[in-house]
């Protein structure tokens, strides 16, 4: 599923040998699109193709996504009552948070595609998905 790569964390940064995803775009379109990622600034595109190919799902559509949940920023989101409202994720963060709803508390929109469900949550972070 999407969510489990992209959703809290990355690959980014890359390795410098790697490309930035152009060997992993299977049609003009995609290529076109990983471009225009690239061009304008954000990162995880290679992230969110190699995802989006995986669970054979439109790159378009997981670009479309990430784009409405949270702009190509790796961030917690802003719900009411619930910690970090915009900041960026990190493992301790992620941490704090689980420990914070398995206490009571609220959750928390994280990551690219802004997980709130707990257990998503949970199920990125045991897989070691590092920001």
């Amino acid at each position: 599923m999407l969510c489990s790569d992209v959703a809290i964390y990355s690959t980014w940064p890359r390795p410098a040998e790697r490309t930035w995803g152009e060997d992993m775009a299977t049609s003009p379109t995609d290529a076109k699109l990983l471009k225009m990622v690239r061009d304008a600034g954000h990162a995880f595109g290679p992230a969110i193709l190699a995802t989006s190919k995986r669970e054979k799902l439109s790159f378009a559509l997981a670009l479309a996504l990430v784009e409405q949940e949270s702009g190509f920023r790796n961030i917690f989101g802003c719900d009411q009552g619930a910690p970090f409202c915009h900041l960026p994720v990190t493992s301790e963060r992620v941490k704090a948070l689980i420990a914070h709803v398995n206490g009571g508390g609220i959750s928390n929109g994280v990551g690219l595609t802004q997980l709130t469900s707990i257990g998503f949550i949970q199920q990125a972070d045991s897989r070691g998905r590092r920001p």
